[in-house]
């Protein structure tokens, strides 16, 4: 797909942050009928549709809480057994935008990113990816944790890694860990 480039300003503020190296595991919780490294293409708080993206979450309890509010939010909601994925990770260019003054300065540049209103969170993921960063590290908009958003495509031209190394099926609705 052929992409037309970000805003300018974007891709200046994006510039100003330093890319770090990034190399641990991660977690990420799907429906069990899922792959785990099947990429979200459809439009979401950090990328916009057909931008290939991989959600996952630096700590276990955070990826629960995430996954509790999606199913809370579904209507019916239903009970799909679900699979928890460790993942290891090795990224070349990964922004950290976790920073209160880094978001305070995108919101600027964007408008609001918060959980009802993802347009300024789009635009922030599809200038990373198009400046041609692996990964954004994010606050979670639901608890105290993070989520690191891969953009697969990158991570493999950047000889990067995401390699599935543990999973284990589990009711995320018992799952012990913080509810919303």
């Amino acid at each position: 797909m052929n992409r037309l480039p970000p805003d300018r300003r974007i891709l200046e503020l994006l510039a100003s942050i330093p890319a770090l190296q990034f190399e641990d595991s991660v977690w990420r919780i799907l429906p069990a009928e899922v792959p785990p490294l099947e990429p979200t293409v459809r439009r979401a708080r950090w990328n916009v549709d057909e931008r290939d993206t991989i959600y996952s979450s630096l700590e276990r309890t955070t990826a629960i809480v995430e996954v509790r509010n999606r199913l809370e939010e579904e209507v019916p909601r239903r009970n799909k057994p679900h699979t928890v994925h460790r993942i290891e990770v090795r990224l070349t260019r990964v922004l950290d935008l976790r920073a209160t003054d880094v978001i305070e300065r995108l919101c600027a540049v964007v408008g609001p990113i918060s959980l009802e209103i993802e347009a300024g969170s789009q635009m922030v993921g599809e200038a990373a990816a198009w400046s041609r960063h692996d990964g954004l590290i994010v606050p979670s908009m639901r608890t105290e944790g993070s989520n690191l958003v891969l953009f697969p495509d990158i991570v493999e031209a950047a000889h990067g890694r995401i390699e599935v190394i543990e999973s284990e099926r589990m009711d995320i609705r018992r799952e012990k860990g913080p509810h919303r």
